[in-house]
């Protein structure tokens, strides 16, 4: 695999410019509590989510790097909403995505700007968010033989509003045997600018293409493995500079940093106008 010199190159300066800083609690992290609370809300009127009893109980932080984030000690139920919390998830999605409500079906509240369900779905016989536990089990007890696998069983959970910018975020956070990357906007983007050809298909040239693959226009779990593989070869080749940077720290590079431009960290810049 070959990376276009001048591309690399841009990122070799940026570890120069922003490795020391990359662990960082960086991005919209949303409150996890706010997460929780709002699940709870849910329950009465879907019983077959049987949220745990310490659902509720707050969680001691406001923002958390992803260190802390990958060791926190809690049920794998709330690891899950701690993860999409980091992420950023927007909370009209979350609702969706763990409880297996459309969109349609929920409105805000006007009262406290928060979701509530507009009716109960009497045909739909389990939640979201044990078929998420299901997997992520399996990925705790080591049952699967590649990060394909576990991104395709993820992709045929077909989550709303939840794509493989995030699931592939729980991937990342629960895996140990198998490490698996995040391909988010932001990955992909920079991974493409690299290779100098589209490997993850992006919509509008931003957002990771959900669609089912058997059209060729989505993401299949082959494109999830070779895009991890590029991940790694990137890391190989940046250490072969005489620098020290792990398989992680590479996908957190390539990952940046946003924020206004005199915030932005010198990748994100550059990908940003290159890509």
């Amino acid at each position: 695999m070959i990376f276009i010199k001048e591309h690399f190159d841009k990122i070799l300066e940026a570890y120069d410019n922003d490795y020391e800083g990359m662990n960082n609690a960086w991005g919209s992290q949303k409150n996890p509590n706010v997460f929780s609370e709002q699940i709870s809300r849910i329950e009465p009127k879907v019983s077959t989510i049987k949220l745990p009893e310490n659902l509720i109980t707050s969680f001691n932080y406001k923002n958390i790097s992803r260190q802390k984030l990958r060791d926190l000690e809690e049920s794998n139920f709330r690891k899950i909403i701690a993860i999409l919390a980091w992420g950023g998830m927007q909370e009209n999605h979350f609702v969706p995505c763990i409880s297996g409500i459309p969109h349609g079906n929920l409105k805000k509240d006007k009262k406290n700007n928060r979701w509530r369900i507009l009716e109960e779905l009497h045909s739909k016989s389990h939640s979201n968010i044990h078929d998420i536990e299901r997997v992520v089990n399996k990925i705790t007890n080591d049952e699967y033989l590649s990060r394909a696998d576990i991104y395709n069983d993820f992709f045929k959970l077909d989550l709303k509003g939840c794509g493989p910018a995030y699931f592939t975020k729980i991937m990342f956070f629960f895996s140990k045997k198998i490490p698996c990357f995040i391909m988010d906007q932001w990955t992909s983007r920079s991974i493409n600018l690299l290779l100098g050809k589209n490997l993850i298909k992006l919509d509008n040239k931003i957002a990771v293409n959900k669609r089912k693959y058997k059209d060729g226009k989505g993401n299949t779990g082959e494109v999830y493995e070779k895009f991890c593989n590029s991940v790694d070869i990137l890391c190989d080749e940046i250490n072969k500079t005489s620098r020290t940077i792990t398989p992680d720290e590479t996908e957190q590079l390539i990952f940046s940093r946003g924020g206004r431009e005199n915030k932005k960290a010198l990748w994100r810049e550059y990908l940003i106008k290159n890509s």
